[in-house]
């Protein structure tokens, strides 16, 4: 009885070991299933340990480009001048008015009104024919010292000026002349690579940035059809990058 005994409590004791063995597999399964399930309902961008978390902003400029011409929206000047004359009216403001944008300037020239429809031409190497035109301008220094170029001076065609009716951006190389006046130029306020031709807004400073005078000179037509005034718009263009 005693060997029974003893083989008994052998049989007894493996059972229990492997039952044992048996019930921890089991739980073993049980938590990587459960940790499955509860990785697969958790929101996404949620880690279960990180020794960082980041809060993305996404931040819009509250504000839109802006640009004035002698402070308004509109300016008219008007004047008379006979075959090819050569004319140079005053200088406007140009500013950069928008809160806290910089933009770029483009320019563009088009009849608006008038029975002759006066045709823009693109050069100014010979004069223009019968009911054409030509249109050049220049930005130059805001100092309150500086002034137009004379109808007939070397600016005009030194410093590219020519204004036609495709966009065309105000660079250092383009609608600019460098003269200095009172520390200042016509220059556009950065001239170095993309940023060529940025202007800042006027409020940001009073050291002139944001701020340029724009001078123009129309090359009068040959002759014309018609003797009714002719509307000529040049539009200063506020654009971005």
């Amino acid at each position: 009885m005693n060997d029974v005994d003893a083989m008994m409590r052998l049989m007894s004791a493996q059972a229990l070991d492997i039952i044992g063995k048996a019930r921890r597999r089991l739980k073993a399964t049980a938590w990587a299933l459960a940790l499955s399930l509860l990785a697969a309902v958790m929101p996404a961008g949620r880690a279960s340990a990180a020794n960082s978390a980041s809060l993305d902003y996404i931040v819009t400029f509250s504000g839109s480009l802006s640009v004035a011409v002698d402070g308004v929206a509109f300016s008219t000047h008007a004047f008379a001048a006979g075959a090819n004359a050569l004319v140079v009216g005053s200088s406007a403001t140009v500013t950069n008015d928008s809160i806290g944008i910089i933009s770029k300037w483009a320019l563009t020239v088009s009849t608006i009104s008038g029975g002759g429809d006066w045709a823009v031409v693109g050069s100014t190497a010979t004069p223009p024919d019968v009911d054409q035109f030509a249109m050049q301008a220049l930005f130059i220094s805001s100092a309150t010292g500086s002034g137009c170029p004379a109808d007939n001076a070397a600016d005009w065609d030194n410093y590219t000026s020519t204004v036609t009716g495709v966009m065309t951006q105000y660079r250092s190389l383009m609608y600019a002349d460098p003269a200095v006046v009172d520390g200042a130029s016509g220059l556009p306020d950065m001239t170095s690579g993309q940023a060529d031709g940025r202007m800042l807004p006027a409020a940001t400073g009073t050291d002139g940035r944001g701020i340029r005078g724009l001078c123009t000179r129309i090359y009068m037509p040959l002759g014309t059809e018609t003797l009714q005034p002719q509307g000529i718009r040049m539009t200063v263009w506020a654009v971005s990058d």
